[in-house]
């Protein structure tokens, strides 16, 4: 399993598909984490990736113009800390579309969650991304990918028993870390 290679063909197909650039860093050792954590990985791993192409990392053409690298940077963290797995994913895109997401609430007829818009500031957003996910995973038959996409956060942090992490900053990209034991 080329984990590293596969992910690295991924990205550049998708950049190449949206005029995007990105550069994949990896930071940890993953020969710590073994072949079966990281295949668990994989799925997670892609639907970050798909998200932060298609809706953080901004075009050349728009990173140029507000002062950013055209190339977009994407950090995967992975180390071991006694018995569990910390995996982080990091991008430097325009962080999450609080607006367009509420405005998909609204389109898929969905009541929006009470204080959402105080619970969308720029910081800690894990419990306001998990209602979202925990949200339009109810309602997956009308979803688009994008929110097929968001609905995987909390699926995986209840497959695994997660402790899960998220923080967005407007125009500086999202982190998530997720700790698990394998």
């Amino acid at each position: 399993m080329n984990f590293i290679g596969d992910i690295k063909k991924e990205l550049h197909d998708l950049c190449n598909s949206l005029n995007k650039a990105a550069t994949l860093k990896v930071e940890g050792d993953l020969t710590q984490i073994g072949e079966d954590t990281l295949g668990n990985l994989n799925e997670l791993i892609s639907v970050l990736i798909f998200n932060s192409i298609h809706f953080g990392i901004e075009t050349k053409d728009k990173r140029k113009s507000i002062g950013k690298d055209i190339r977009g940077l994407i950090t995967l963290g992975f180390k071991k800390m006694n018995d569990c797995i910390v995996f982080s994913f990091k991008d430097d895109g325009n962080g999450f579309d609080f607006d367009g997401i509420k405005n998909k609430y609204e389109d898929l007829d969905i009541k929006i969650p009470n204080n959402f818009d105080e619970s969308v500031k720029d910081g800690d957003v894990t419990e306001t991304i998990l209602r979202i996910g925990r949200d339009f995973k109810r309602l997956s038959f009308k979803a688009d990918q994008n929110e097929k996409n968001l609905s995987y956060i909390p699926i995986f942090n209840e497959l695994y028993n997660s402790k899960v992490k998220i923080k967005t900053e407007k125009g500086k990209g999202i982190f998530l870390e997720f700790t698990f034991k394998p």
